[in-house]
C-alpha cells in the first residue's frame, strides 16, 4: 500500500516538478502548449501534472506565453521578408494567436449579436428586420476595416 504524502511533502514534490518542467520549457523555446511538454519531458505523466495542478501555476503559464510570443515575433519578421510564404505563417499565427488576432486574420469571421449582445432571435424577426440587421453588421464590418 502506498503511503499518503503530507501536505508539506506533496508541496515539495510539486515544487520539484515545477522546477524541472520550467527548465525543460526554457531549454526548448518551441514548447508553446502544455501538451507539448510531455513530448520531451518524462519526469511525470500528464495525469500527475494535472493532479498537482501545475497547469494553474503562473510561472509555467508565463514561460509558455513567452515562447508563443517569441515565435509570433519571429513569424512576423519572416513574414515581412521578401519571398516569404505567408500562407503557412498565417496558419501558424492562427494556431498561436489570441482570439482577437485570429478574428482579424479570419476571412470568414462575422460578429453577430442581438439585443444587449445576446443571440439574434431570427425566428421572431420579419424578413425585413433580418435584412436590416444583416446590413448593420456589414456596415459595422466595413467600419472596422
Amino acid at each position: 500500500m502506498k503511503k499518503k504524502l503530507t501536505a508539506k511533502q506533496r508541496q515539495k514534490v510539486t515544487d520539484n516538478y515545477e522546477k524541472e518542467i520550467l527548465k525543460v520549457i526554457k531549454k526548448d523555446p518551441d514548447i508553446c502548449f502544455i501538451r507539448e511538454i510531455f513530448c520531451v519531458y518524462s519526469g511525470c505523466s500528464v495525469q500527475t501534472f494535472y493532479t498537482h495542478e501545475l497547469d494553474k501555476l503562473d510561472t509555467i503559464k508565463e514561460v509558455l506565453e513567452k515562447n508563443r510570443t517569441n515565435i509570433k515575433k519571429e513569424m512576423q519578421q519572416n513574414w515581412r521578408k521578401e519571398g516569404a510564404a505567408p500562407a503557412l505563417q498565417i496558419g501558424a499565427l492562427k494556431l498561436m494567436g489570441t482570439d482577437n488576432e485570429r478574428k482579424k486574420l479570419s476571412q470568414t469571421f462575422i460578429e453577430s449579436a442581438g439585443p444587449n449582445g445576446g443571440p439574434i432571435p431570427y425566428s421572431d424577426m420579419t424578413e425585413e428586420a433580418i435584412d436590416k440587421r444583416l446590413q448593420e453588421l456589414r456596415n459595422k464590418e466595413d467600419d472596422e476595416e
